[in-house]
C-alpha cells in the first residue's frame, strides 16, 4: 500500500515515496489501491499529493463568477420586466413569456456556483509522480485517471507564490465552439505545496526518457 501523503520525512526515506502536502488529511484506501493497480512492471511511486490551497483553486474560476454577476442580474431583470414586474397568474398565453428567461437565469446560477464546484472537485483530486509519468486522479466512486508521459511534460509552466505553493501546468488546449468563442483547458497540478520540488521530479522523468 502506498504511504499516506501526509507521512513525515523519516517514513518517506524508508519507503522512497516523497509526500509533499499539509498534515491532517489522508488518502482513501480505494485511491491508494487504484494507484497500485496502475503501476506497470518496474514502475515505482516517487510522490503523491493533492490540492491543498483551495482558495487558489477557487480563484481560477473568478473570471467566470464575475461574468455571472451581471449575467444573472440581467436575466432576473428581464424576467421581471417580461412579467411587467408582477407575479403572473398564468391565465393568459403571454403570462408564460417570462419563463423563456429561466434558462438564462439557471445558467447564471451555474456560473455563480463555479468556485464551489471547483473546490469540491479539488477535494477529490489526487496527484502522483512515478519514475515514468505523472498521474491525475479525480472522483469519488468513479475515478478518472489521466497519465502524462515525458512527451507531455517537456514544456512545464509554473506559478509560484511566496510560500512556495502554486501550480504546474503540463498542457494547455484552446478550443473554439461553433460561435467562434475560445475556451482554454489546462491540465496539471494545481494548488500544491513545494512547487519547485515537484517540478524537479517531473523534470527527472523527461531527463530519464532522453538519456
Amino acid at each position: 500500500m502506498l504511504q499516506d501523503y501526509t507521512t513525515q520525512s523519516a517514513q518517506t526515506e524508508a519507503t522512497g515515496v516523497s509526500t509533499v502536502g499539509k498534515a491532517g488529511q489522508s488518502m482513501p484506501d480505494h485511491i491508494q489501491a487504484l494507484i497500485t493497480q496502475e503501476m506497470k512492471p518496474g514502475e515505482t511511486v516517487r510522490w503523491v499529493g493533492k490540492p491543498t490551497h483551495l482558495k487558489a483553486i477557487a480563484l481560477v474560476t473568478l473570471s467566470i463568477w464575475l461574468f455571472a454577476v451581471p449575467w444573472t442580474g440581467f436575466s432576473v431583470f428581464w424576467i421581471a420586466g417580461a412579467a411587467q414586474f408582477k407575479v403572473p397568474d398564468f391565465k393568459h398565453g403571454m403570462d408564460f413569456f417570462p419563463l423563456f428567461g429561466l434558462p438564462f437565469f439557471f445558467i447564471g446560477l451555474a456560473m455563480l456556483s463555479a468556485p464551489y464546484w471547483a473546490v469540491r472537485a479539488a477535494k477529490n483530486t489526487y496527484y502522483v509522480i512515478t519514475g515514468q509519468r505523472a498521474m491525475i486522479l479525480k472522483g469519488i466512486r468513479s475515478v478518472e485517471i489521466e497519465s502524462f508521459g515525458p512527451d507531455k511534460l517537456k514544456d512545464l509552466k509554473k506559478m509560484v507564490a511566496p510560500d512556495g505553493s502554486g501550480k504546474i501546468v503540463f498542457t494547455t488546449t484552446i478550443t473554439t465552439n461553433s460561435r467562434g468563442n475560445n475556451s482554454t483547458t489546462q491540465k496539471g497540478f494545481f494548488g500544491i505545496d513545494a512547487v519547485n520540488e515537484v517540478e524537479n521530479m517531473l523534470q527527472d522523468i523527461v531527463n530519464a526518457a532522453g538519456s
